[in-house]
C-alpha cells in the first residue's frame, strides 16, 4: 500500500531598494531551527505598477553531510510574486553558531563543494529572488559544523539483532507518506505534514517511508535530483530520518516498467525504464551514489511488496524463490559495493507472497548484503501479532533471529471500515500491536498512511500520533 530557541537577529545588506531582515532560532546540536525572512518592499516610485515583488514564505533549505569532499544543496526557498522570479545563490561562511558570515566568492550555483577551509565551520546558502518588481534575500539555517570526515555514529547501524545509533539501541516509530516527493499521491506539503506529525507530543514519530522512484527524479527526459534533495532537507530539518524505497511492485506511481514480472526480477531490471533516462539497477548505483554519505536516509528498500508471479493476476513463477534471491543478492550486493554507511531492506509483505513463502521468507532474508527483514500488517485490525503460523509475524520474527537480523513493520494499516469511523477505537488497536510487536523483538513500526483517500489515513491531530509518540 501504497527545546525554546534563542532568537538572534540580523539585518541584511538591502538590495535594490528592499531590506530584508531575518530572524535566526538557535536550536538543537547547534543548528538554526529556523531563517525567517520578513520583506520590507518598495513603494511608490521604486514599485512598478501592477508587479509584485518576490516574498518568500519559506527560507531556503540546505542539504548535505558536512565534511570535505560532500556536497551541500540549497534549495530557493518558496516564494510569491509576479512571474517569471529569477534565483540567484550566495554561500556563506559562518562561525559555528552560525553567526559573523562571510560571503564566499567564486561559488554562485545551488551546489556547494566543502573544502579543508570550511573545517570548524557552519554554512548558510542566500538566495535573492528577483523580478520586474525588485529583489528580496532569503537565508537558510545554518547546517552542522563541518567535519573532516562523515561520523559513523551520524549512521543507524546493525548489530546483531538490533539496530544502534551511537551506540545506543535504536527502535523507531514513523508514518508513511508516499507523496512525499510532491509527483504522486496527496499534494501535501512536507514541511508541514511533519509538523502535524508532531502533534503527540512524547518522542514523536521519527521516522517517514516515501516512495524515490526514478520517474520522480526525471524532468523532461533529464535526471532531477530537486524533488529528493528537497524532500530529504525537510525531513533533516525536523530531525527525521527516511526509509528510501526505489520501486514498487505495482504501476502505481511507477508506471515506466508498470507491474514487475517475473521477467522484470530476471533480466528486465536491467533494461532502461520508460519513464526514466536508464535501468532500475543503474538507477540504483546512481541514487546510491549521490547520497551515501547522507545520514537522513535510514535505510534504502529495493522495492515495494517484492513478488514474483507470471503477472498481476497470475500465478507464482515457477522457481520464484530463487528468481526473488539472485535479484536481491545483485541489488543489494550492489548498493554494499558502493555505501557502507545505510541499511538495506529488500521490501517484503512477509505473509506468503511468490517468492518469499514460508521458508522461504527465511532464505531471502539471510543474504549477506541485507540487514533487516520486513512485515506489512494488514487485514488483522484488532490482533496485535497478525498473520497464521506459516507466514505470520510471529513466524517473521522468529525466522529473521535465526537469521541474526531484526525485523521491521514497513507498513501497518486499519481501515475505517474496520474500526467504523472512530479514530479512537483505530488508536487503541494500534497500541496494542505496537506494545506486542515491540515485545515480540519488532525494531520499528511505520503506520499507513499520511492524508491517503484509501480508507487507511491519518490526518492532522488523529489520536494514533500520539500512540506513535509513546514508543
Amino acid at each position: 500500500m501504497l527545546g525554546r530557541a534563542r532568537p538572534v537577529i540580523g539585518i541584511a545588506t538591502p538590495v535594490i531598494g528592499i531590506a530584508t531582515l531575518v530572524v535566526f532560532a538557535a536550536g538543537l546540536s547547534g543548528q538554526a531551527a529556523a531563517a525567517r525572512p520578513f520583506n520590507l518592499l518598495p513603494s511608490g516610485s521604486e514599485r512598478m505598477s501592477g508587479v509584485s515583488p518576490p516574498r518568500n514564505a519559506s527560507p531556503p533549505i540546505v542539504s548535505g553531510t558536512t565534511s570535505i569532499g560532500q556536497q551541500l544543496r540549497s534549495t530557493t526557498g518558496v516564494w510569491s510574486g509576479t512571474q517569471p522570479i529569477s534565483y540567484a545563490y550566495q554561500w556563506l561562511l559562518c562561525d559555528p553558531a552560525g553567526a559573523t558570515c562571510v560571503a564566499i566568492t567564486g561559488v554562485s550555483s545551488a551546489i556547494y563543494v566543502l573544502v579543508s577551509s570550511d573545517v570548524g565551520h557552519t554554512l548558510r546558502s542566500q538566495v535573492t529572488a528577483s523580478n520586474p518588481g525588485g529583489s528580496v534575500m532569503a537565508q537558510s539555517a545554518q547546517t552542522a559544523v563541518v567535519e573532516l570526515t562523515p561520523s559513523a555514529s551520524s549512521f543507524v547501524q546493525r548489530s546483531g539483532r538490533s539496530l544502534v545509533l551511537s551506540g545506543a539501541r535504536y527502535t523507531f516509530t514513523g508514518v508513511n507518506d508516499y507523496g512525499a516527493n510532491q509527483t504522486c499521491g496527496p499534494a501535501i506539503g512536507l514541511d508541514s505534514s511533519l509538523t502535524d506529525w508532531g502533534g503527540g507530543g512524547g518522542s514523536d514519530p521519527r521516522v517517514l517511508r516515501a516512495w524515490f522512484f526514478q520517474d520522480m527524479a526525471t524532468t523532461r527526459g533529464q535526471r532531477d535530483w530537486s524533488r529528493f534533495d528537497n524532500t530529504l532537507a525537510i525531513a533533516a530539518k525536523h530531525g527525521y530520518r527516511v526509509i528510501v524505497t526505489l520501486a514498487n511492485q505495482w504501476a502505481d506511481c511507477d508506471s515506466g516498467y508498470g507491474y514487475k514480472t517475473a521477467n522484470w526480477y530476471q533480466s528486465g531490471y536491467k533494461m532502461i525504464d520508460p519513464a526514466g533516462t536508464e535501468s532500475y539497477r543503474d538507477y540504483v548505483r546512481d541514487i546510491v551514489t549521490r547520497y551515501t554519505d547522507d545520514p537522513t536516509i535510514l535505510m534504502w528498500q529495493l522495492i515495494n511488496e517484492a513478488e514474483v508471479k507470471t503477472g498481476s493476476s497470475g500465478a507464482c513463477a515457477p522457481n520464484a524463490e530463487s528468481i526473488l534471491q539472485a535479484w536481491a543478492g545483485d541489488v543489494s550486493g550492489l548498493i554494499k559495493s558502493i555505501d557502507s554507511n545505510h541499511l538495506v531492506s529488500i521490501g517484503t509483505i512477509g505473509s506468503g507472497q511468490c517468492g518469499a513463502s514460508g521458508t522461504d521468507y527465511q532464505t531471502l532474508h539471510a543474504i549477506p548484503t541485507v540487514d533487516l527483514c520486513e512485515y506489512h500488517d494488514y487485514g488483522w485490525p484488532s490482533t496485535p501479532m497478525p498473520g497464521d503460523k506459516w507466514n505470520g509475524l510471529a513466524t517473521r520474527i522468529s525466522q529473521c533471529a535465526a537469521d541474526g537480523k531484526p525485523l521491521f513493520v514497513g507498513e501497518s494499516g486499519i481501515s475505517s471500515t474496520d474500526d467504523g469511523g472512530n479514530l479512537q477505537a483505530r488508536a487503541n488497536w494500534f497500541k496494542a500491536k505496537l506494545s506486542a510487536q515491540f515485545a515480540a523483538g519488532v525494531v520499528g513500526e511505520v503506520v499507513w498512511g499520511w492524508e491517503t483517500s484509501d480508507g487507511f489515513g491519518l490526518w492532522p491531530g488523529d489520536p494514533t500520533l500520539f500512540v506513535l509518540a509513546g514508543y
